[in-house]
């Protein structure tokens, strides 16, 4: 089963191959990014950064056809008050399905690449 779903990419692009490789090369750059700076918030107890950047990796995240409930829930523990173990479970679910999205993307990129020659 695919992680990512380029469908929106294609669908923003209307037929713009180079704006759809662009988009997962971003994808690409940005994310390990973002998931660095959401591990380093938690690791510095720093709850309201640690939202501000959950929320930033959310439309990359849902673009690619990554299911935002998972990023909702990080929200939601926080607002609640929740225990940091609670949230630490969901910072390594994040960072398991990033891994693997990340491997994905790379493949699929390096297929479409492939594709346009």
């Amino acid at each position: 089963m695919d992680l990512i779903d380029l469908s929106y990419y294609e669908k923003v692009a209307e037929g713009d191959k180079e704006f759809v490789e662009r988009m997962m090369q971003t994808f690409l750059e940005d994310v390990p990014l973002m998931i660095k700076a959401i591990r380093a918030a938690f690791e510095d107890g720093d709850v309201n950064l640690l939202k501000k950047q959950v929320h930033k990796l959310k439309p990359s995240w849902t673009m690619s056809g990554l299911d935002p409930q998972l990023l909702t829930s990080v929200d939601t523990l926080i607002m609640e008050g929740s225990a940091l173990i609670l949230i630490q479970g969901k910072i390594l679910e994040i960072e398991y399905i990033a891994g693997n999205a990340l491997k994905e993307m790379h493949h699929k990129l390096k297929s479409f690449r492939s594709s346009l020659n």
